[in-house]
């Protein structure tokens, strides 16, 4: 048991060192910490002292203009859950010219992010491609509400279309944050549960 069980570890840690630093694209070192990941789970391997030691933790900071930010803050308590990270916002930086003063951030915001090396890294890559994702959808929603509102005989006001986009974005937020948050437990529960075989 010790043995597979060592070569299972070689082989998660081998998956852990496929970063961009060592050669691989920014989608294989994802694929990789996911295929970790999904090991570590299926397999219910518990990281030691040293394996952890070695993954290490991270703080990982995104800066996040306002305007996509409205968003993302409401997905941070999903990717928490999915991806077992810490995350909190920051509106203020250091002064660089002087010691201890801080400066409030304009037209930005500050996500950090803190955990495993690779949950930091995943985390990450979901607060921006998912912020991507639904700020790249809120243009044709819009355009296309316009439509049906003129069609309709009732044209959208400025108020309507800030109406819209709001709307549009905490749809997207909720149905992403929820989604995230009730993965992890609905893929344990089916692990969990015995199997059924058919005679």
């Amino acid at each position: 048991m010790t043995e597979n069980r060592d070569k299972l570890l070689a082989k998660i840690k081998a998956l852990f060192a496929k970063t961009d630093n060592a050669g691989a694209t920014e989608a294989e070192a994802l694929a990789a910490a996911e295929k970790a990941h999904e090991l570590i789970e299926r397999y219910q391997i518990d990281l030691g002292a040293d394996e952890l030691k070695r993954e290490g933790f991270i703080k990982r900071t995104i800066e996040v203009e306002t305007s996509r930010f409205t968003f993302a803050r409401r997905i941070l308590n999903g990717i928490d859950k999915f991806c077992e990270v810490k995350t909190w916002i920051w509106n203020w930086r250091p002064d660089e010219e002087e010691d201890r003063v801080l400066y409030r951030i304009r037209g930005a915001t500050d996500i950090y992010v803190i955990g495993l090396a690779s949950d930091t890294e995943f985390a990450a890559y979901l607060i921006e491609s998912l912020t991507m994702f639904a700020m790249g959808g809120v243009t044709p929603h819009i355009a296309a509400q316009r439509k049906m509102a003129i069609a309709l005989g009732t044209p959208l006001t400025a108020s309507d279309s800030r109406e819209v986009r709001r709307s549009y974005l905490l749809g997207c937020a909720n149905r992403s944050a929820c989604g995230c948050a009730k993965w992890p437990s609905s893929a344990r529960r089916k692990r969990r549960s015995p199997a059924v075989t058919a005679l």
